[in-house]
């Protein structure tokens, strides 16, 4: 995987890339990894430094790279967040495709919806289970799985899930929910104003937001509850 950021080109690979590329770069630590699996290297290399220019060495080394390692088309994606989209820019070829990102929009009906927490009890240590029981469902709700839905009748040795029952004081209700979705590069300040915008449209209800880097990167979930509580997850790639 390969990122360009402010000048920075950030190399994700595995070893037997990573050994070809001959470039300097870090092991990424996995906590999850297998004893014998596959590790991955980031290599990070900063474009605009003067031994980056054509004829260098570091551009050299970089060039060696790509011809020995990083081989085979590739296709970049771009995100200019000062660019004007009403004019054609061509500073990048003529092969370039410009897409806007737009919201999917999708109404899943006859959702089971467990009772979220409603004081410090339902999500104190004690209760950690219940609190990841949420995050899962959440996650469900998110790919628009059918195990959620009232009436699911899935055979058992495919799925044993049920919906979790996460509150000491309330009971599962059914909704239907609208599930929106951008895909592409997003800014921070559009997921702010995203998150604003939810918070004073759904002030007695509640809703949740997923945010997911690219490649399995890291994310987070905020749920905002009915009684203006928030729950929030950090997720690991």
């Amino acid at each position: 995987m390969f990122t360009l950021v402010e000048g920075v080109l950030t190399i994700t690979c595995d070893r037997a890339t990573y050994e070809r590329a001959g470039l300097p770069g870090t092991p990424i630590p996995d906590p999850h990894a297998r004893k014998h699996g596959t590790p991955k290297f980031k290599i990070e290399l900063n474009l605009r430094l003067p031994s980056m220019l054509a004829g260098k060495k570091g551009f050299e080394r970089l060039l060696h790279a790509a011809k020995s390692a990083f081989v085979g088309q590739m296709t970049w994606l771009f995100h200019d967040i000062s660019s004007d989209l009403s004019t054609p820019d061509t500073s990048l070829g003529e092969n370039v495709e410009i897409k806007q990102t737009t919201a999917q929009t999708e109404e899943l009906k006859e959702i089971i919806i467990p009772p979220f927490p409603t004081d410090d009890a339902d999500v104190s240590k004690s209760n950690q289970d219940d609190v990841t029981d949420l995050l899962e469902w959440l996650s469900l709700a998110a790919i628009s799985s059918p195990r959620i839905e009232q009436g699911d009748l899935v055979d058992e040795i495919i799925s044993r899930y049920s919906v979790p029952n996460t509150s000491t004081s309330a009971t599962s209700t059914t909704q239907t929910l609208t599930k929106i979705t951008y895909t592409g590069f997003l800014p921070n300040t559009v997921i702010a104003d995203i998150f604003a915008k939810l918070v004073i449209a759904a002030n007695k209800s509640w809703f949740a937001i997923l945010v997911q880097g690219f490649d399995g990167d890291k994310g987070v979930v905020v749920l905002k509850t009915q009684d203006q509580r928030a729950l929030c997850w950090d997720l690991e790639g």
